[in-house]
């Protein structure tokens, strides 16, 4: 069919069936529904490139292929997408009267940017990436209060910050990025309406800040954070189940708080 709507329909099925074989494991196998979403969101954007909502739906097609090829290691492909949906995004969330989805979706886009290059050994690229995804997301927050998408978001940027810092030996700004990032997602727990996953998201920030406490000799609050964390884990594992990487994770750090 010629129609967009069919097209675009279709792509979004096969985004949707790419998701579903990602997450049940059979990841090759679904990067080629990924990559035909891709192209067909690409062939209704360039079709219609002042159309800012289908220009988000191809920039969010394409973070979806570099999301899962950053998770598979396919550096090359991930950058390549990551740089292809910024290039979309950025005319559009630079606006001052931009709208936050854009702003959101750029952000996210840098976020897995950064990651990529500092797995790609690019550090000084990869810091500049988190630091535009961080001020966009804290742009987004202001624009609109109680945004749940821009506090997950600057959560997941300031974990990734925290990490970053971290192994370049910037203990300190880590241990202010994790708290930041603890004190979000606790809020964002505490809400009658919140996703499950923002638990496990907990969790894992939780451990940062356990693991930074314990290279800075602080015992007692290093275990207080990694028990937390394992309620964490156990919440979020009772409302969605864990996979098993979760499940050495949680084996993990019980062992560490029954020492």
């Amino acid at each position: 069919s010629d129609n967009p709507e069919v097209q675009r329909a279709l792509a979004a099925a096969d985004v949707t069936l790419s998701d579903l074989m990602f997450a049940a494991g059979d990841q090759q196998a679904s990067m080629p529904f990924a990559r035909a979403a891709v192209r067909q969101f690409g062939a209704i954007f360039e079709a219609d490139k002042g159309n800012s909502g289908k220009a988000r739906d191809y920039a969010q097609s394409a973070n979806n292929v570099g999301g899962k090829a950053l998770r598979m290691g396919m550096l090359s492909e991930a950058l390549s997408m990551f740089r292809s949906s910024e290039a979309t995004l950025r005319p559009v969330a630079t606006k001052p009267d931009s709208e936050v989805g854009p702003i959101l979706d750029l952000a996210r886009t840098l976020s897995g940017l950064g990651e990529t290059l500092e797995k790609s050994d690019q550090k000084d690229q990869a810091r500049a990436s988190y630091q535009e995804a961080r001020q966009l997301l804290e742009q987004a927050a202001q624009k609109e209060k109680d945004n749940d998408e821009a506090a997950e978001g600057l959560a997941e940027v300031l974990v990734k910050s925290a990490r970053f810092s971290r192994e370049g030996g910037e203990v300190g700004t880590a241990v202010k990025d994790a708290d930041k990032a603890v004190e979000l997602l606790r809020k964002l727990v505490a809400r009658p309406e919140g996703r499950s996953d923002y638990r496990r998201q907990l969790a894992m920030a939780l451990t940062l800040k356990g693991e930074l406490a314990r290279s800075q000799k602080k015992a007692e609050l290093a275990r207080e954070c990694f028990e937390e964390a394992v309620g964490m884990w156990n919440s979020y594992g009772r409302l969605a189940g864990l996979r098993p990487e979760e499940e050495i994770e949680l084996e993990r750090l019980k062992a560490i708080v029954n020492r």
